[in-house]
C-alpha cells in the first residue's frame, strides 16, 4: 500500500484514539465554547459601562453563569456526540462522478 491508498479501512480496523488527543480535544473545545462564551459576554459589559454598580456586576455575573451554563450543555452535547461517532468512517459513493480514480 502507498501514501496514495484510497481504501477506507473497516469498522473492525479501527484504530483507538489515545488518550491524549482526546483529553487535548475537549480542554480545548472547552476552553474556547464554555469559557470563551462567557467570558465575552463579561468582557462586552465591561467595555459598554454595564458593570460600573455593585447592581449591574451582579447582574451581568448571573448572565455570564447562565450563558457559559449554555454553551456547557452545547458542548458536552459534541463531545458526547464525538465521542460515540469519532470512528464512523463515511460510506464511499459508488454512483459518484470521481469514483473511478478510487480503483
Amino acid at each position: 500500500r502507498g501514501c496514495c491508498d484510497w481504501h477506507r479501512q473497516r469498522k473492525t480496523e479501527r484504530p483507538r484514539i489515545p488518550v491524549v488527543s482526546y483529553l487535548q480535544v475537549i480542554a480545548t473545545k472547552f476552553l474556547l465554547e464554555v469559557m470563551g462564551a462567557a467570558g465575552a459576554i463579561w468582557g462586552s459589559s465591561d467595555i459598554l459601562f454595564l458593570r460600573d454598580t455593585p447592581e449591574g456586576n451582579e447582574r451581568i455575573r448571573f448572565v455570564a453563569v447562565i450563558i457559559g451554563g449554555v454553551f456547557f450543555i452545547r458542548y458536552w452535547w459534541h463531545v458526547k456526540h464525538w465521542w460515540q461517532h469519532e470512528r464512523d468512517y463515511l460510506q464511499i459513493k459508488t454512483n459518484h462522478r470521481r469514483t473511478h480514480r478510487l480503483s
